[in-house]
């Protein structure tokens, strides 16, 4: 009895076990159905098995799941594609410095900086449908004091300075404008009358000598 009680016992901790690794893989690759789940990580872990290896694509495949945390399996789909374009641009890369001549290296090297831009495109198009197709744009403003410390001078409030608005508690005093009256201005002395009526005959007086 004892036997067939630790039989018993040692099945259902397998069969708990495996339903914990199953609920595992399932959370891991973002979808409800186990067989689908390994489907996509198989897929993925096949291409890279030329030249990685079964183990170390396995390996790649479920680490890049991790980290990223797909939420459904279109996400899934477009991290194992991104991996796997990633891996062969690497290898596309550590092939320039085998090749035999410019050819050959420049082919390579063209090669897999085309997989490195389909990688881009990928890991962008995966930011998109987790923004939902919106597109967030953040604008931060930050303000140096030494450096309006510097521009303005020590002591100088910027607000004072130029055609920048302010409140008028911070406003410099001004300078009043000087105005010109013609009242304030001096006088030119001026003869008078009698004095100028009495030059003139002697001015004429003067002229006849000459003749």
């Amino acid at each position: 009895m004892k036997k067939k009680n630790e039989v018993k016992l040692a099945e259902k901790k397998m069969e708990l076990e495996d339903r914990l690794n199953q609920e595992l893989i399932k959370e891991t690759v973002g979808v409800n159905d186990y067989d689908f789940a390994c489907s996509l990580i198989t897929s993925a872990s096949n291409a890279l098995e030329p030249f990685l290896g079964e183990e170390e694509g396995l390996k790649t495949v479920m680490q890049s799941f991790r980290n990223l945390k797909p939420r459904d399996s279109m996400e899934a789909r477009m991290i194992g594609q991104s991996v796997i374009l990633f891996e062969y641009a690497m290898k596309c890369f550590r092939q320039c410095g085998n090749a035999d001549g410019f050819s050959p290296a420049e082919a390579t090297a063209n090669l897999g900086i085309k997989l490195m831009r389909v990688h881009n495109e990928t890991v962008e198009t995966l930011s998109r449908y987790r923004r939902g197709g919106e597109q967030k744009i953040t604008v931060s403003h930050a303000v140096l004091a030494n450096q309006i410390t510097n521009n303005y001078g020590e002591g100088v409030s910027p607000q004072n300075r130029g055609d920048t608005s302010c409140p008028q508690e911070n406003a410099e005093p001004k300078q009043r404008p000087t105005t010109i009256s013609h009242v304030d201005s001096p006088q030119w002395p001026m003869e008078d009358a009698d004095s100028t009526a009495a030059k003139a005959p002697a001015r004429g007086r003067k002229k006849g000598s000459k003749m």
